[in-house]
């Protein structure tokens, strides 16, 4: 995971940020350097980075950045579809529960 993630912090800046445990705090990684990566573990990684876990301590080190994506890539999002839904009603009993792969 950590090369993967080195893979594409490479495509972003031209600094060597293998050991750099700094990268927010010494402004290697610009704003728009973030939203980049951002996209970018979300696609690799199929995961989705929600506004709460973008701090600067999920992002100064390749090892903060892979403990988020392994963190965020192990939870499980539920969904619940019901299967004669009618206005805002809540769902009843007869639904179906859809965890993803």
């Amino acid at each position: 995971m950590k090369d993967q993630i080195l893979d594409i912090l490479s495509d972003i800046v031209d600094d060597d940020v293998e050991s750099c445990t700094t990268l927010i705090d010494d402004g290697v990684l610009s704003s728009l350097d973030i939203i980049q990566l951002i996209g970018a573990l979300n696609d690799e990684f199929d995961i989705s980075i929600p506004a709460t876990e973008i701090i600067p301590q999920n992002f100064n080190s390749v090892d903060a950045l892979a403990a988020m994506v392994e963190r965020l890539a192990d939870e499980c999002e539920l969904s619940i579809l019901e299967r004669d839904p009618s206005g805002d009603d809540f769902p009843d009993p007869a639904c179906e529960y859809v965890i993803p792969e």
